[in-house]
């Protein structure tokens, strides 16, 4: 797969996700602002987006693994 078709996709994605993410907060009353950030390296990514956005907590989903396998 060509590496921009592969983008394509991937922001394709998040923008259904977190989409869906935020219509569920905003009918919970609750704030949500959602970031979408790709790079080789996630973790300095989500550092750097946390920093630069001032964050004071992060939510994570996980894949619904539980013990080792996660």
């Amino acid at each position: 797969m060509p590496p921009d078709r592969h983008a394509e996709i991937i922001e394709r994605a998040a923008t259904k996700y977190l989409g869906a993410i935020e219509v569920a907060a905003k009918a919970a009353g609750v704030p949500c602002v959602s970031v979408h950030v790709t790079s080789d390296f996630p973790a300095d990514a989500i550092v750097e987006t946390a920093e630069r956005r001032k964050c004071d907590a992060i939510f994570m989903a996980s894949h619904g693994r539980r013990g080792l396998s996660g």
